[in-house]
């Protein structure tokens, strides 16, 4: 009981809530899993919350203290607190999507981690709309299809991702299927795919 006597919704907003706001929005912009809350990623939110109230410190905007920041307006704090944080992440995500984190580090001889968990995440979360692919099942059945708006890959388990395209072929000329039709895989059936680029 007494934790919860000394709890302040101020301290979580000063030393919790920008950390979570970049490690979330780093996640949707490099297309990742949202990273689950655990003693782990609290520990990660504090850490990140800390590097970047430095950073605030350092360019000169004021730093509010668990005492203090219940007295700044809320233009500020939502600013500073909230949609910076929020852009910050997601532009990071974004440059760690597109490799550009990775090449502005590898000069230096860092070697960053990319954002994805293993290859089926890295390929799919960049495969473009238009794109043909050939999957086979490991029960020997092939399917010509086509990467669309609706096409979905991943799932809730990274051990078993799953697969869905939204245009299916039919022969050896593609001729697309009439009516459209998709096809749902699940990613413990396929045997091979093979990404043809338009």
């Amino acid at each position: 009981m007494e934790a919860l006597k000394e709890f302040s919704f101020w301290a979580v907003v000063a030393f919790i809530l920008p950390g979570f706001f970049i490690v979330e929005a780093r996640s949707i912009g490099a297309r990742t899993r949202i990273a689950p809350i655990t003693a782990e990623t609290v520990s990660a939110f504090v850490l990140v919350t800390v590097v970047y109230n430095l950073t605030l410190w350092y360019f000169g905007i004021a730093v509010p203290t668990q005492d203090t920041i219940a007295t700044l307006i809320p233009n500020f704090l939502m600013k500073t607190y909230v949609l910076a944080p929020c852009a910050l992440g997601f532009f990071f995500g974004l440059g760690e999507r597109y490799y550009v984190v990775q090449r502005i580090l590898s000069p230096f001889g860092i070697n960053a981690p990319l954002p994805i968990a293993g290859v089926w995440h890295e390929i799919f979360s960049r495969m473009v709309e238009g794109t043909y692919l050939i999957v086979i099942l490991k029960d020997g059945t092939a399917y010509r299809t086509m990467v669309t708006r609706d096409s979905r890959f991943g799932s809730s388990e990274d051990d078993d991702p799953d697969i869905y395209l939204g245009q299916l072929y039919v022969g050896d000329a593609w001729t697309p299927a009439n009516p459209q039709r998709g096809v749902y895989i699940s990613g413990s059936e396929v045997q091979s795919i093979e990404i043809i680029r338009r």
